[in-house]
Parts: C-alpha cells; structure tokens; sequence
C-alpha cells in the first residue's frame, strides 16, 4: 500500500492547532495585502456604489435612506435595499470619508467571508486540511478578490449568506428555538443587503423540511424561521409604499431573457472556472452553453443524492458534512432560480457580471472542497486524483488572481479609475456656473463634480425593454431649459453615441441647435451661454 494511501484519511484531522491558526494567519494576511495592493486609488466605485454612498450622506445628514435629486430635492429611496448605506454611515461616524468607509468594509468583510469559509469547510470535511484550502481558494480566486475590490454591497451581502448558511445547520441539528430564529434574522439581514437574499428563504424552508426530525419539530422550527426572516421585507415593503405608493419600484412585467443575456452569463461563469489567459469561451461559445446547462444539471442531482441519503439517515443523527453541502448545494441553486426570475420579469438590465454570480460561485468553491474530500477518502485513486485536481485549479487560479491584482494596482476601477480621475469633461463642469445638469452619468457628476444632476433617459427603459411613457415631452421639456439658459447638457463619451446607429438617434434628437461649449474625448458639454 502506497504512502499517500496509508495517510490519506489522517492529514486532514491530525493537523497542530498552531499549524492550522499559524497557516490561516497567513493567507488572510496575503489576501488582506493583495486587496489593499490592488486599491491604491481607493474602492471600485460604480452607478450602484454612489446611490449607496449617496443615501449613507443623507442619513448622516439626517434625512434618513434617501437620495438627492438634480434639483436638489430629497426623495425617498426605494430601489435599493438599505442595511448597506447604513453601514457605510455607521463606519464614517468614525470620522473617516463614505468612500474610504466602503474600503474598509470591503476588506473587512473579506477576512468575515474566508474565516466563514473556513468554518463551512470544517463542517464539511472534518478536516483542518480542506479547511485551509478552502481559504486558499478563496484567497486565490480572481472572481472572489474582484467582488471585494469594489464600494458595493456584494462583501456584506456574502458575510451575512454564509453566516445564515452556518446558522441553519445548527438550528437543525441542535434543539432550541433560538437558532432557527437567529437565522431567520440573519436571512432577514441578508435580502436587506441584497433583493436576491430571498433565495435564502426558500433555502431554509427546504432545508427545515427534509431534516431528519419530527413533522413538529420541522413545522415548528420552519415557523420561527419565518416569522423573522420574513420581517424585514415586511418592514422594507410596508415604508415604501407609505413613502413612495409602491413597494419596490419595480413593476411585474414578462420580458423573457435574450441570447445576449445568457452568453453573458456563460462567459463569466467560464471565466470563473478556467484559467482566462485561454480565453476558452471565445474558442467555442456554444460549447459552454452546453457545459453551463451541465452544471446546473449536477446541481439538481447532487441535491438529489443528498436528499435521498438525509432520508435513508431519517432515524438517525444526520452526518454534518452531508447536511452542510445539501444547504449549500440548494442556495446556489435556488440563487439562480431567483435571479433568472427577477431578469424574466422584474429588472432585465441586471447584467450577469462577476459581482451578481459571486456569491453563487463561492457556494460552489464550498462544494468544489467537499467532493474533494470525498474523493480522497475513497481509494487510493481518488486520492491521488483529489490531489492532482486540488493543486490544478489552486496554480491556475493563483496565476488569475495576481494578474488581477497587478492589473488592478496600474488603475482603479469604474469612477475610481484614471479614466474619471483624469476626466477634461469633469474640469470643464466645475468651472461652469451653478445650472441645473443633464447627463448620462449621473454618479460621475455628483461623485467627481460634487454637482447635483439629473438623468438623461434614452427611449427604452433598460430595466422592461418597453419604450418610456412621455419620452416625446419629456425631451421637448430638456431642451426648452437648456435652450433658454436654464440648464446644460453634459454628455460623457458623446462622440461614440454619436456615431451609434441606434443610441446615436435619441442623442442627435436632444441636442439639435444647441451649441457646444466643451469638447474632449471622454465628453461634450451642450449649453446656451448667457
């Protein structure tokens, strides 16, 4: 019998608990310092990252979660669910600026995630090996460090899964009505991060009803559950519509998903499991729809086998390990589901990005250790071919993720990149007098310009594919202020608008005679000078 196999099934429980906290230690050290090495100019900042910061400015100003209009006016915000703005003010109550306030909890929230990560891995396999790798993947992964790059609210939105993830094993297996309702609020918490948290519901209900207990012991467990995970969209949904009339600023409407949209999706799911230097989907997209459908399938079975083993185990202590991949096989299912539910007839302009797919991709880093370890403690095979896997994909994403942070470390990202910072268009803005401002990028022009604006609107509502109600008037209406010196129009990357066949239309329409004051190559800035 070969060496490996006589110590297969030992390493992993036999590691010194200074051998373990030691090497812990440093890997969250060198992530820690690869995410700081990778932000010089500060966090990633996007649309998505100044509605935050902006509703945590108006909370600190006392106006509660609220926006500020291009006039000035302080609106409700209802879009965006609020725990993260609060926890952007709660951090700068230290003293510290918004946007550092998000720096800080990006990279806090990092070390939350891997020592989470960690903590499943244990649950999982039993063992401090896998445990440790886990947290090397996690540590690793472009996709994971890019997520914790950014002023967002996907870092929090993973600390608070992966502790309702944890929360729910042990509200199963131990009894007490507390655990299931400490879950719940954590579920609760958790969609108050991010609308797509709703998954976690539906995780918990499934997970509660195949336990291996009593019909009462289920029943009454799944109602603790709910009555608190359910509370918080009760509240968030009951101030909405006393507030703005409608509960989440979205209508319900079928727009079924394209061709683009999914390929989208592919390729980021492509990215997050091969090497990118291969550029693997571009060799062959049609193959990957086909693989990514593969995935999906392996999914449904494995809670399949696992569902059926929890039954075979109903009359006894269900094995942990066992119980923790169900859970976390059926989040990244059910997170899925409910983000191609909301795209179908909700919000069709999510686009299928790294920071959305995140949170799935880490449940499946998760599952990835799990079937690892099962392999290893199968036969010598499998633990010869658990090895081989584990050192491949640990060397291919480790290449990924420092080219990621080279990468990152030359320039920000989004508003926080040279592109913005360095912006002539921008200059230009803070030195023209105080008018009201219209522009396709909002967020820039209050983040860079500290200036107040409103939208530009193109004909079609991204978020239905529906043409907008008023568009005609609305347009008329830009153009009289800006024509009779009231306003000014500064459109970023005018010159590619422009010569676009569709976008370029609505853009020719709008600034039709009236001049242009500024030109440069990141904008055009149309105004009537007084």
């Amino acid at each position: 019998m070969s060496q490996i196999k006589k110590i297969s099934g030992k390493i992993p429980v036999k590691w010194h608990p200074f051998l373990f906290w030691g090497s812990l230690l440093i890997i969250l050290a060198a992530g820690l310092a690869a995410l700081v090495y990778a932000t010089p100019f500060g966090p990633g900042l996007i649309n998505d990252s100044v509605v935050y910061i902006g509703g945590a400015e108006n909370i600190l100003a006392g106006n509660g979660y609220s926006r500020t209009s291009g006039g000035g006016e302080i609106k409700p915000l209802t879009v965006n669910v609020p725990l993260y703005s609060y926890t952007l003010a709660a951090v700068a109550k230290t003293g510290i600026d918004l946007i550092k306030a998000g720096w800080v909890i990006s990279l806090t929230c990092f070390i939350l995630n891997c020592l989470l990560a960690t903590w499943i891995a244990l649950r999982l396999t039993r063992s401090k090996a896998w445990a440790v790798f886990a947290v090397l993947l996690m540590v690793a992964s472009e996709s994971v460090l890019r997520a914790h790059t950014f002023a967002l609210s996907e870092p929090e939105f993973i600390t608070l899964m992966l502790a309702s993830l944890l929360l729910l094993t042990y509200a199963i297996e131990r009894k007490g009505w507390y655990y299931a309702a400490g879950a719940g609020i954590l579920v609760s918490l958790t969609y108050m991060t991010r609308y797509i948290g709703l998954s976690l519901i539906a995780t918990g209900v499934m997970a509660f009803f195949v336990s291996p207990k009593t019909w009462k012991d289920r029943l009454t467990k799944m109602g603790w559950f709910l009555s608190f995970a359910l509370l918080g969209g009760i509240i968030w949904f009951i101030r909405n519509l006393l507030v703005s009339g409608n509960a989440a600023n979205r209508s319900l409407l079928y727009h079924p998903l394209t061709a683009d949209k999914l390929q989208e999706g592919v390729q980021t799911f492509t990215t997050f499991l091969f090497p990118e230097r291969l550029n693997l989907y571009s060799r062959a997209p049609g193959l990957w729809g086909g693989f990514a459908v593969l995935i999906v399938f392996l999914l449904v079975f494995l809670v399949y086998r696992l569902w059926r083993a929890i039954e075979r185990s109903a009359s006894l202590q269900m094995e942990t390990g066992r119980q923790m991949a169900f859970i976390i096989t059926i989040q990244a299912f059910f997170y899925f589901v409910v983000l191609l539910l909301s795209l179908t007839f909700l919000d069709a302009s999510t686009a299928l990005e790294n920071r959305i797919l995140v949170p799935a991709f880490i449940c499946l880093i998760l599952l990835f250790v799990y079937l690892l370890n099962l392999l290893w403690e199968r036969n010598e095979a499998g633990t010869w071919l658990s090895l081989i896997l584990a050192v491949a994909v640990l060397l291919s994403w480790g290449y990924d993720g420092r080219r990621a942070v080279i990468d990152l470390h030359a320039d920000g990202q989004g508003y926080a990149s040279a592109y913005y910072r360095n912006s002539e268009t921008i200059d230009a803005l803070k030195r023209m007098p105080v008018r009201t401002i219209w522009t396709n990028r909002v967020p820039a022009v209050n983040l860079l310009a500290d200036r107040a604006a409103y939208a530009l609107l193109a004909p079609i509502d991204p978020l239905t594919r529906q043409k907008r109600p008023d568009y005609e008037s609305s347009l008329q209406g830009i153009r009289k202020s800006v024509l009779d010196g009231k306003a000014i129009l500064v459109v970023f990357e005018a010159r590619q608008v422009l010569d676009d066949p569709v976008e370029g239309l609505w853009l020719k329409d709008l600034t039709k005679d009236i001049p242009v004051v500024f030109e440069s190559d990141d904008g055009m800035i149309f105004a009537v000078e007084k």
